[in-house]
């Protein structure tokens, strides 16, 4: 959509609102789809003979969202977003938070009744919801609306599945205020992070660190109706676990990855829904888990470790390391590689000057083992 003047004749200027690809004749309006607010230009028809002045006084982008691309529901950006978010838009099964201004039903730029079942009140502050909660017109707007952007949204009646004895289409304006992504995590599992951690310096837990995990809320898929989630209350409050090995078969690959994904303190809904990611402390079956990062003991680095207790300490960690591979290799050979690398990368920063030969022997003995068991996986 766009407002231009065009200058037929000297001191005749046309003035022009609407679809760019609408206005006449084609050449200007195939000019219009590359010119930029403000931008002047001179446009050469050659079949009439004649070269016209075009000035662009605003634009606004008009996107087709509907799924047939019959232009069903359309949305026009009214105020755009600016900065990093004008490329910040809602992913596939995100919450999005929408301040609905207005939403009613138009014939001939009359107004004539309000929208019903938008899935938001008007006027209301922005509240997370699913895009499935929204009405078509909506859900199928907002994920190509960027952050902060304000639009005018247009839906015909049959898009909406509804049936007036008028020619009315419905008009939305609403705002995006926020979203809140789905990420995938691990084979059928992703997570959606509700409330993000209190303190951002912390990093989320690394390979081997000691996590415990609070269950606020859980949910599972029916039996009968696949489509539809039931609450549940069998299931432990609180989980521990090492991140990648002590503990992690028993909560599944698809929370051992998600808590790999959240600081201390943030909150998120995790969702496992495949049978390779199952988690099983929460029973066996499709699971929706609200759960918060209570607490991380992290491992400590491999300097810190040789400042702190010396080369000794070191060895130990080497072969608790082969240890862990070891114990490994039968249900998780990648697992056990990582181990395996883990080791040998600690061997390496063993200082010998400070062991006895007896240390040393064992440390080459571990070294050797490694470095084989790693080879073999």
């Amino acid at each position: 959509a766009c407002d231009a003047s065009r200058d037929e004749a000297p001191g005749a200027p046309r003035v022009y609102r609407g679809r760019a690809r609408d206005c006449a004749p084609p050449s200007v309006a195939d000019a219009l789809a590359g010119l930029c607010p403000g931008e002047d230009a001179l446009v050469a028809d050659v079949a009439e003979k004649a070269t016209r002045r075009v000035y662009v006084r605003t634009r606004q982008r008009v996107e087709d969202c509907s799924a047939a691309g019959d232009e069903s529901i359309l949305k026009r950006e009214v105020d755009a977003a600016l900065g990093a978010d004008a490329y910040a838009r809602p992913k596939p099964g995100a919450d999005v938070a929408l301040e609905l201004e207005s939403a009613l039903w138009v014939d001939d730029d009359a107004v004539v009744g309000d929208v019903e079942g938008a899935g938001l009140d008007v006027g209301a502050p922005p509240r997370f919801v699913a895009l499935d909660a929204l009405d078509a017109a909506l859900a199928a707007a907002a994920p190509r609306m960027a952050r902060g952007e304000t639009a005018e949204v247009t839906a015909t009646q049959a898009a909406l599945g509804v049936a007036r004895d008028d020619t009315a289409v419905a008009v939305y304006r609403a705002t995006l205020a926020e979203f809140r992504d789905v990420e995938a995590v691990a084979a059928g599992a992703t997570i959606k992070i509700v409330l993000p951690a209190p303190d951002t310096t912390q990093p989320p837990p690394k390979l081997l660190d000691v996590v415990t995990l609070r269950v606020d809320a859980l949910e599972r898929r029916g039996s009968e109706d696949g489509a539809r989630w039931a609450p549940a209350d069998d299931f432990e409050a609180s989980l521990s676990w090492t991140v990648d090995d002590d503990g992690c078969d028993a909560v599944g690959p698809g929370l051992d990855a998600a808590a790999q994904k959240l600081r201390p303190g943030a909150v998120a809904i995790v969702e496992v829904d495949d049978a390779s990611a199952t988690a099983p402390a929460l029973g066996r079956g499709a699971v929706r888990a609200t759960v918060c990062l209570a607490d991380v003991k992290r491992w400590r680095p491999t300097l810190e470790l040789t400042a702190a207790r010396g080369a000794d300490a070191l060895v130990d960690r080497v072969l608790d390391l082969k240890r862990r591979g070891n114990a490994a290799v039968a249900t998780d050979v990648e697992r056990a590689a990582r181990r395996y690398g883990a080791g040998l990368d600690a061997a390496g920063a063993v200082n010998v000057a400070e062991l006895d030969d007896a240390r040393r022997a064992e440390l080459r003995a571990a070294k050797s083992a490694l470095l084989l068991n790693r080879c073999k996986c």
